[in-house]
């Protein structure tokens, strides 16, 4: 009993096991560790946020990013439906800002991209995750970083290199409300095809960082201005007075452009069918302001636009190969791309060798359930055939045993007749009264 009196009224050296969470203050409870130091803990954690665009092909859904600081085994986590281009991001921060003196290898980060059911594709997420890991650590002090979009790659060394989808990522922004934005400077000239727009180009982290009121030593390294991927190689055209005759073809291009109308060409090989179509882009009117600028966006989100070249009002030409797949015409090499059809969006699709069986992308496809049948279907006819003495008959697509496309049969049906021993083969073999000589001639007696 003594022993407990002595506790209370004499704490010495026990005060941190009976109380450890008293505060001489009286507001926020120390910890152990604060209780002898003197120090105080932050009264709030901070979140810090920005803001950047989800693109799944032209359209777009603003994404809010979170990130705050917490206590845990050393980290970055990402949520928020990441692909593996964004949760690799993790891996490019910890480095660029271990670049420029900022280490977070002994901290817990927790990255949110809200909404959480929208994909976050590519890596032009970067830009915005740096700012709000910034935000929540102190660096960054400003509180305008979740209105302004971001979009841009981070690099080992903390340069902000160029990426593809920067055109239609701003014009989501725009008709989200958003005014301001942040590229990369290897995307200067085609953030500048979108006018009226406040538009902040940096080269580096260091220097974002400077802009929204922090210090920061900025490297002394070259920009990164190269495009991101290879431009589009443009296909080549013709002018309508290079034609000599073709009054009729002439006069079917001038309707089709006057009226917006479909043509099919038929004829020979060399009439001058694909003369005809690459001068169809010649006589159709220059797109206006908006219609250039959904043509660029398209362009852009396939990495495409060169930079530097102003706003093109031609109409796009684009023929595809007559073996493209359904995949390269339509998209899906990745969630989210365009096709070869969305290239030619307000211009002219050239469907070069569609009616003959050539292009495979128009050829039809047999299914798990039409293979099945046919199978089926093949061993009725195998054994119904056999009878007759005529094994092996492959009927047509009418019929419903042949497996091939219907473009690639070119008669009603196809007999195999397999040769026999002495040059007699199996139909001749059980046929009566006749015999099989040289040259595969059949020869009635009688």
């Amino acid at each position: 009993m003594s022993e407990q009196l002595h506790i209370v009224d004499d704490p010495g050296d026990d005060c941190d096991a009976v109380d450890a969470d008293w505060s001489p203050d009286g507001d926020e409870p120390l910890g152990v560790e604060d209780a002898r130091s003197g120090e105080t803990t932050p009264e709030k954690t901070v979140v810090g946020r920005a803001a950047a665009v989800a693109l799944w092909g032209l359209a777009g859904k603003i994404v809010s990013i979170e990130a705050v600081v917490s206590a845990g085994l050393p980290g970055i986590d990402i949520v928020g439906l990441p692909d593996a281009s964004v949760s690799e991001s993790r891996k490019r921060l910890r480095a660029a800002l271990a670049f420029l003196g900022i280490p977070v290898a002994t901290q817990h980060l927790t990255i949110n991209l809200t909404p959480g059911s929208v994909p976050k594709i590519g890596t032009g997420f970067d830009l915005g995750i740096a700012v709000a890991v910034l935000k929540a650590r102190g660096i960054i002090s400003s509180a305008e970083t979740e209105a302004v979009i971001h979009c841009g790659e981070l690099g080992l060394d903390g340069r902000i290199r160029p990426v593809s989808g920067v055109l239609p990522s701003l014009h989501c922004g725009l008709l989200a409300g958003f005014d301001r934005f942040v590229v990369p400077a290897g995307n200067r000239a085609e953030a500048a095809l979108i006018g009226d727009v406040d538009v902040l180009a940096v080269s580096s982290l260091a220097e974002l960082v400077n802009a929204y009121g922090g210090s920061l030593a900025v490297p002394a390294l070259p920009p990164v201005v190269e495009a991101p991927g290879p431009g589009a190689h443009p296909t080549e055209l013709h002018d309508l007075a290079e034609v000599q005759g073709q009054e009729e073809a002439r006069f079917g291009l001038e309707v089709a452009a006057a009226g917006g109308h479909n043509l099919l060409m038929r004829g020979t090989p060399g009439a001058g069918k694909t003369l005809l179509a690459q001068c169809l882009p010649g006589i159709l009117p220059p797109l206006d302001d908006a219609q250039a600028l959904e043509v660029a966006a398209v362009r852009s989100l396939r990495g495409e636009l060169v930079p530097g070249e102003e706003l093109d009002h031609r109409p796009p030409f684009e023929a595809p190969h007559h073996r493209s797949t359904a995949s390269a015409l339509v998209g899906g090499r990745k969630p989210g791309t365009v096709g070869i059809l969305s290239k030619a969006h307000r211009g002219v699709l050239f469907m070069d060798e569609a009616r003959n069986g050539k292009h495979t992308s128009l050829a039809k496809e047999v299914t798990d359930e039409c293979h099945r049948q046919e199978t089926r279907k093949q061993r009725t006819a195998r054994s119904v055939n056999a009878e007759r003495g005529l094994p092996r008959v492959r009927e047509d697509w009418a019929g419903g045993t042949s497996g091939g496309h219907e473009a690639d049969l070119s008669v009603p049906a196809a007999v195999e007749v397999s040769q026999g021993q002495g040059g007699r083969d199996r139909a001749s073999a059980d046929r009566p009264g006749s015999e099989a000589r040289p040259g595969g001639r059949l020869d009635d007696h009688g």
